[in-house]
């Protein structure tokens, strides 16, 4: 046996040791009649107080339940119906008469409080943005703040670039939850991953400390459409995120290569 192959067999023995047993265990368990929470690497352990072992169900890692109570890691979620209690996603739950994040309350209406779908995220893919609303009939919520104005009928998650995404509803498109002014949400449109038109204009992402949306000059609003993920064209210019693309012609323009690195190339140039 080779000293590499020797190395390898120690260092993968060590983390089969490591990777196994209660210090990787996660999520609720009964033992010796009690019900207790491991959470962490290498996992801590706690109790729950008061809960009942012969009634307790583990409905996630950090949702569980029993005949009397709803927890939510080892903490009790103050009213909530047992018989009822459900999770939706990420933080969010509910019963019959309320919604809840994470153990906090924040809808008094049960029975129409769900989760904002995101388009990304699917029972076998996880994306970049996770389920950051949830609603009622009367609000839209993230987290536990309520987004201002905000119309839950028409509320839309729209997942934009590597884990940036806009918001809409038939009034208004919002980024970081704040209206962005002069963008009609009732005529959004996504174009690209970095482009966006309403009737009032088209916009770009702007990259950077602090990232934001433009509102770009001069857009041909009729011929402007999609051109790959990162990139848009009307029939004058091409546009990568809120900038114009002097030199690039838009008969021609194509994506090519790593696109995270904006390598693309018309019929006459590499840019």
């Amino acid at each position: 046996m080779t000293f590499l192959s020797l190395f390898t067999g120690i260092v993968t023995g060590s983390w089969l040791l490591t990777g196994c047993g209660k210090s990787a265990r996660n999520g609720y368990r009964v033992e010796d009649g009690k019900v207790v929470l491991y959470s962490g690497f290498p996992a801590s352990v706690r109790l729950l107080e008061g809960a009942d072992a012969e009634s307790f169900v583990a409905i996630t890692d950090h949702f569980g339940k029993d005949k009397n109570h709803a927890y939510f890691y080892e903490r009790i979620i103050p009213d909530a119906d047992p018989a009822t209690f459900t999770f939706l996603a990420s933080s969010y739950s509910r019963d019959k008469n309320r919604g809840y994040s994470c153990e906090k309350l924040i809808s008094n209406d049960g029975a129409h409080f769900n989760i904002v779908p995101n388009p990304n995220e699917t029972a076998t893919s996880v994306s970049a943005e996770g389920i950051p609303y949830a609603r009622d009939r009367r609000q839209v919520y993230k987290d536990t703040n309520v987004i201002e104005g905000a119309d839950p009928a028409t509320f839309t998650m729209v997942p934009m670039f590597n884990g940036i995404y806009l918001t809409y509803d038939h009034r208004r498109v919002y980024f970081h939850d704040q209206p962005l002014e002069g963008a009609d949400g009732a005529t959004f449109q996504k174009v690209s991953e970095f482009h966006f038109t309403t009737q009032q204009g088209a916009w770009g992402l702007a990259l950077g400390r602090e990232t934001h949306w433009e509102r770009m000059p001069d857009v041909d609003l009729a011929t402007f459409t999609g051109l790959g993920k990162n990139h848009a064209r009307d029939k004058n210019h091409v546009y990568s995120g809120n900038s114009v693309l002097k030199k690039a012609d838009p008969n021609t323009f194509q994506e090519t290569g790593n696109p995270s690195v904006d390598r693309s190339e018309d019929t006459n140039k590499t840019l």
